[in-house]
């Protein structure tokens, strides 16, 4: 008749021997009594009137293996706080409930969850000063000429003879200097300038759309498993 184990019920199969566990801080748990794939059974030491009681770890806390020395990964004031006092609810691997919150793992009878992940590309846009344009007004100069009709006058003298011949006797004109002084007009051009518009010029932004190709390299997950029953390894992406 096989013997199996008071702990877990399953057929023990060898002796481990004498294996001690300790905390992350270096503080004696207790002795191993049993190792199973899914966890270990731990005797903690009982006080003055106190029997031994077992504890079960989960394999996955042990940190490392050395001798007959096992190295958990919390400290012992930890492992009061996290139900590992609970016996597993069957011998396939799984745990009570408060364990299950400590491993953070996803238990439904004999199945376990793995996430599988992977990256993708997201875009976005950010907007960023491309360059500017400068629109500046510069004074130059030019010459035009332009034709403006003037007038002016002109003295014009004629001859003619008189009309009254008659002796003039003694008038008091007759044989006296005289100078008739008479005005000459002209017109003179006065140059004025005047500003006035000719052209408006109207700046604004309109936006336009193009299309830009981005690439990049991106990871994922792939799982991969190894079935003894078969040969070689199956990968499931």
């Amino acid at each position: 008749m096989d013997e199996r184990s008071p702990y877990s019920g399953r057929e023990i199969v060898g002796e481990l021997g004498e294996v001690d566990l300790y905390s992350s801080d270096d503080e004696k748990i207790g002795r191993i009594l049993e190792v199973n794939p899914q966890f270990i059974v731990v005797e903690r030491g009982g006080g003055f009137l106190s029997s031994p009681e077992p504890f079960f770890i989960p394999r996955d806390q042990v940190a490392s293996e050395d001798g007959d020395r096992w190295y958990l990964t919390v400290a012992k004031d930890q492992i009061d706080t996290i139900g590992w006092d609970e016996r597993p609810a069957d011998y396939t691997g799984q745990y009570g409930s408060a364990t299950e919150q400590s491993t953070g793992r996803d238990l439904d009878g004999d199945s376990q969850t793995i996430q599988v992940h992977e990256e993708e590309l997201q875009a976005q846009k950010t907007a960023r000063e491309a360059g500017e344009v400068s629109v500046t007004k510069n004074v130059v100069e030019e010459t035009k000429t332009l034709e403006v009709p003037v007038m002016r006058e002109e003295v014009r003298v004629e001859r003619h003879a008189a009309t009254d011949s008659t002796s003039t006797g003694d008038h008091p004109d007759a044989f006296s200097d005289e100078t008739i002084r008479v005005p000459v007009m002209e017109e003179q051009v006065e140059v004025r300038k005047v500003p006035h518009a000719v052209e408006e010029i109207e700046i604004s932004k309109v936006q336009t759309q193009d299309t830009q190709v981005i690439s990049d390299t991106v990871r994922k997950e792939q799982v991969d498993i190894d079935d003894p029953v078969t040969s070689g390894t199956e990968r499931r992406d």
